[in-house]
């Protein structure tokens, strides 16, 4: 009599499952109930288009005040010598600049046979010298010698010599050059005697002369430095007597020929060394 009723009783049960699963399988994976062991529903894969652009690279400058190595900065700073010659590329870098000259004099002048005393000179002098380009200068000059003039008679000389310069190379450290100008001077000369020749009168004792002339010459600047130099010229000087005794009492006169002037030649050999700034 039961077995009906329990056979209803199963269908009951099985269909009370089936029913409470539905619920379950529309929550789907993101309610899976704690405990459960649920598939995850693949989600889908964005377009491309909605991808997000990956930021593309820039150079930035860099700050301020902040150095940036390079391969070759090592290389510069362990070769100093290569930096140098790069930023050099001549033994000398020329630019406007100063220089002040000391030098010794040797005059070049010959010598009056009729006279008991051989001739010679020397002294020193200093320069400033403007070097405005490479190839030209502007130099003045303060000139002293002393010793026996041509005829022998004792003599001290002061001149003022101002000459223009023209560099034939002046890139390189042996610079040569040519120079010319014009000159003033005074001589104090003591003559051993008076007398009278040729129609002139010849006063003794001491006699200051003046003169205007002309030099022009040749030398040599060898560069140690950029500082300092070592220097060597020879000049020609060509010149005449302009004080007022000129005329009355004339420098020179020839016993045989009775002619007289007061032209006289002489040439001046200058060592010496330079100093730019």
């Amino acid at each position: 009599v039961c077995y009906p009723q329990l056979r209803m009783s199963r269908s009951f049960a099985l269909l009370a499952v089936l029913v409470a699963s539905l619920p379950l399988r529309a929550l789907g994976a993101d309610t899976c109930p704690d405990g459960w062991f649920c598939d995850q529903t693949p989600q889908p894969a964005p377009p491309p288009e909605a991808m997000p652009a990956e930021p593309e690279p820039f150079d930035e400058p860099p700050p301020p005040n902040v150095r940036v190595d390079r391969p070759e900065d090592d290389e510069w700073e362990q070769q100093p010598e290569q930096r140098t010659a790069r930023r050099r590329p001549h033994a000398v870098q020329m630019h406007r600049e100063w220089g002040f000259n000391l030098h010794l004099n040797q005059a070049l002048i010959g010598h009056d046979s009729r006279f008991p005393n051989n001739s010679g000179m020397g002294g020193f002098g200093l320069a400033l010298r403007y070097r405005f380009v490479p190839h030209f200068a502007l130099e003045s000059s303060l000139e002293w010698a002393w010793g026996r003039d041509y005829q022998g008679f004792s003599r001290d000389e002061t001149a003022v010599l101002v000459n223009g310069l023209v560099f034939f190379n002046p890139k390189d450290v042996v610079q040569v050059y040519a120079f010319g100008g014009l000159g003033v001077g005074t001589a104090d000369v003591n003559r051993a005697s008076s007398g009278i020749g040729a129609g002139y009168m010849y006063p003794g004792g001491k006699q200051r002369y003046w003169y205007l002339g002309v030099q022009a010459g040749l030398g040599v600047d060898v560069r140690v430095n950029r500082r300092v130099a070592l220097t060597a010229d020879l000049l020609g000087i060509l010149r005449g007597r302009v004080d007022d005794n000129a005329n009355f009492s004339p420098e020179f006169v020839d016993p045989n020929t009775h002619r007289v002037t007061n032209t006289s030649g002489a040439g001046l050999f200058r060592l010496g060394a330079t100093f730019y700034w």
